[in-house]
């Protein structure tokens, strides 16, 4: 098996949160297992068995908060990497957190260990706090901005990646400012969508629509004089910008691997292995004693290769806007309808037909003033 387009081998460490997030799509965060240093291994015997793998293998510790097992925990698993894969491929642990559990010991394991490290903070502290509570139910906006700020205190690069729920919608400036102060120059704008544990959003409202739009528009205009940027802004101007077709990773095969901390195997969107209602619906293989052919031509696999097809072909036919998304989300589309099949979602009219609307707007705007 030829795995030299992998881009991410997401790997959940554990189920564990120490934070009880309104939006969070796991349903199982206060399970504190963890995968064993034997099953990582196995993990790395699984890819490392390829045909031919990337110049660099991302893996990234995710679907719970990977820095509540500790650093010692990972020094080991990255040992094991490099152990296995040695001269095969360089190794890049990635790392998505709260940042409330970043000490001066995490940091100095990222510099020496090249890893990256991305910050969930979803702005000023009085919106972060309103769905980003601890289990007592305060805030945890305090904590996670001494752990961002003890990262860039060691140099590290801190990308910030947002949720967007409608109550900060009206007040685009106000989230800039944030942004602003942060010392992030990078942010990552995700939405409040209806994904895994998550059933219901208060952002899918036709009412909320005009002001996503307003805010999307103001922080790509406002941004252009800051030293900030935004990835879903920046990948809309050169969607826009392209004639081309774009690549989308989620409904590739293979492109993105799913391990949970059990061993159980999914590929495309990585929330859809800790789905309850999608592990029910598709059995899925565990690694354990399995060999990458074997998991390969599973009979689960290629029927979640041919539905996430059949739902990338209808994309295609339906939808204006396939060229600037490649097919869509397969998680939001199976937890929005129940299937994989299937083409529009709520998800691509916020995260893709209203944004590019908004950014195309903008740009117009910009190109009428200059």
């Amino acid at each position: 098996m030829d795995l030299r387009n992998l881009k991410l081998l997401v790997v959940q460490s554990t189920p564990f949160c120490n934070l009880d997030c309104s939006y969070c799509y796991l349903p199982d965060r206060i399970n504190s297992k963890k995968m064993s240093t034997n099953l990582f291994r196995e993990v790395c015997d699984f890819i490392s068995s390829a045909s031919h793998l990337p110049e660099r293998l991302n893996i990234v510790w995710h679907a719970g908060e990977p820095t509540a097992l500790g650093v010692d925990y990972y020094e080991e698993m990255l040992l094991v990497a490099r152990d296995v894969f040695k001269e095969k491929t360089k190794i890049c642990f990635g790392f998505q957190t709260n940042g409330t559990l970043i000490t001066e010991k995490w940091c100095d394991f990222l510099i020496r260990s090249e890893s990256i490290i991305s910050f969930s903070i979803d702005g000023p502290g009085w919106y972060h706090d309103q769905r980003r509570k601890y289990r007592n139910g305060s805030g945890s906006f305090d904590a996670s901005m001494h752990g961002l700020k003890l990262a860039q205190g060691s140099g590290l690069e801190t990308p910030i990646i947002s949720v967007i729920s409608p109550s900060i919608l009206q007040n685009p400036h106000e989230f800039l400012e944030f942004c602003a102060a942060s010392g992030a120059k990078r942010f990552g704008l995700n939405i409040e969508e209806i994904e895994g544990a998550h059933k219901f959003s208060e952002l899918y409202s036709s009412q909320t629509e005009f002001h996503y739009m307003n805010f999307i528009r103001t922080l790509a205009e406002k941004s252009r004089d800051m030293d900030i940027s935004f990835r879903e802004i920046d990948d809309a101007r050169k969607s826009i910008s392209s004639s081309g077709h774009i690549m989308n990773s989620e409904v590739e095969p293979f492109n993105i691997i799913n391990i949970d901390y059990t061993g159980r195997i999914s590929i495309f969107s990585p929330e859809l292995i800790t789905d309850t209602a999608f592990r029910a619906k598709y059995h899925l293989p565990n690694i354990h004693g399995s060999s990458l052919e074997e998991i390969v031509s599973n009979d689960v696999i290629q029927r979640l290769t041919s539905e996430v097809s059949q739902g990338v072909a209808k994309c295609k036919e339906d939808c204006r806007y396939f060229n600037h998304c490649g097919g869509g989300a397969p998680s939001n589309k199976f937890s929005e309808t129940g299937r994989l099949d299937v083409s529009k979602t709520n998800y691509c009219g916020f995260k893709k037909r209203l944004l590019l609307n908004a950014v195309l707007e903008e740009l117009e705007a910009f190109s009428e003033k200059a």
